[in-house]
């Protein structure tokens, strides 16, 4: 890893909000050393030249919500019993690396079996194998019945099947949270309504009392580590963002008194228009249950006005996909782009969701999201400029994560 210096004749500068011409990117190692106007070739001493050329050229994108250890090719309750935690490793490993190649320099997974999202992100940061940057969360926490616990046979010891534990009380989720910041989550996930695609609950139900919620997050802001719901139905939604929770995953069904809290609170929301999309259209064929498709069907109804009242409120709007869910591949998941400028957002405003956002949404707004002085190279670029075509972004060109280039 040594120096180079790219030279763009269109560089996406999230902060101005602006696209600026014939820039040179120098960098040093795995971080940016300048970013200024293109000059003599005399200044390229040294360094290697990438010419970018037409590129539209921005920084590495932010998949704030996803889970490595499946892949979208069949529901959650037909793969699961059969998945090793070592397997689920293996898989994981896989589809990081391909959502790296499909542009996305970041991933947060939001849960995956066996803590497996955590050992591949040491495993990435040692230098064992390589992927994008992984921000783990380990284990997801759920109450029992809740959609991260299983139904499967109670003698099936469900820890090594599912992506979560379960916990009733304030005690047991107490100790679900500092189970997982012992064994190394960056922050923490839990599950306070009832999803789309776990049967025998309905979205808008309440799987956590209000005691139980705010002890999950104030146990999670006594560690130092942020907290993330996934939230459907407004009774959930408004009791975690009054108890001050980080971000709100997927807050498909909300209602103006939720707008309202989340405004003032100042909690992100992660929309992730992709699974009930992928799940209506790809559902029957990959045998999701009836119930999965039509509550699909419920969310999308809803879930365009809800979101278009956040953007009227100003509130944060990060990237995220859920890539993971039936129909949902690594790799694929920068339709979301599209979908988040279908139901109201601007291009830029869509770029920057995946980027300066959602580096401020896991709090390394200092180290990436942006292409600036002292950040990592994590770089990307695309043929088409995305700001005149979303789906673009479907098709990444050029990547470079940390100075090293994957893709070219």
């Amino acid at each position: 890893m040594g120096k180079s210096v790219l030279l763009c004749k269109k560089l996406f500068n999230v902060n101005a909000q602006t696209v600026d011409t014939d820039m040179a990117v120098f960098v040093d190692g795995e971080k940016i050393e300048k970013v200024c106007k293109q000059s003599s070739p005399a200044d390229y001493v040294g360094y290697e030249i990438i010419d970018m050329g037409d590129k539209f050229v921005m920084p590495g994108v932010i998949d704030c919500h996803l889970h490595l250890s499946k892949n979208g090719t069949a529901h959650t309750l037909a793969i699961k019993p059969y998945m090793t935690v070592g397997k689920a490793t293996l898989l994981a490993q896989k589809n990081a690396q391909t959502d790296l190649l499909a542009g996305f320099t970041t991933v947060r997974s939001c849960g995956d079996i066996g803590y497996c999202d955590i050992d591949l992100r040491n495993a990435i940061n040692q230098g064992l194998t390589w992927g994008p940057r992984v921000v783990a969360a380990g284990s997801l926490i759920s109450s029992t019945g809740g959609p991260s616990c299983g139904r499967y046979s109670p003698y099936i010891i469900e820890q090594t099947v599912m992506y979560g534990v379960s916990a009733d009380g304030e005690a047991e989720l107490r100790k679900a949270v500092r189970n997982n910041i012992k064994y190394g989550a960056d922050f923490i996930k839990f599950m306070a309504t009832g999803g789309a695609m776990t049967v025998g609950n309905k979205l808008d139900s309440m799987h956590l009392s209000e005691e139980e919620i705010r002890v999950v997050i104030e146990t999670a802001d006594n560690y130092g580590v942020v907290s993330s719901v996934h939230a459907h139905g407004p009774r959930g939604i408004k009791a975690c963002a009054k108890a001050g929770v980080t971000s709100i995953e997927h807050g498909s069904i909300m209602d103006e008194e939720c707008i309202e809290i989340i405004s003032e609170k100042g909690q992100y929301v992660i929309p992730t228009f992709l699974v009930a999309e992928r799940a209506i259209k790809y559902g029957p064929e990959l045998g999701s249950p009836e119930s999965t498709i039509q509550k699909s069907r419920d969310i999308a109804r809803v879930h365009e006005h809800w979101f278009q009242r956040c953007l009227e409120e100003k509130i944060k709007i990060a990237f995220g996909t859920d890539t993971n869910s039936p129909g949902n591949k690594h790799g694929d998941q920068a339709e979301e782009f599209f979908f988040m400028v279908k139901n109201g957002m601007t291009e830029m405003q869509a770029l920057t969701a995946a980027t300066k956002t959602a580096s401020e949404l896991l709090r390394m707004e200092n180290e990436i999201g942006s292409i600036d002085a002292g950040k990592y190279a994590d770089i990307i670029a695309f043929d088409i400029d995305p700001l005149k075509d979303i789906k673009a972004m479907m098709n990444c060109a050029f990547v470079m994560k940390g100075g090293v280039i994957f893709k070219q």
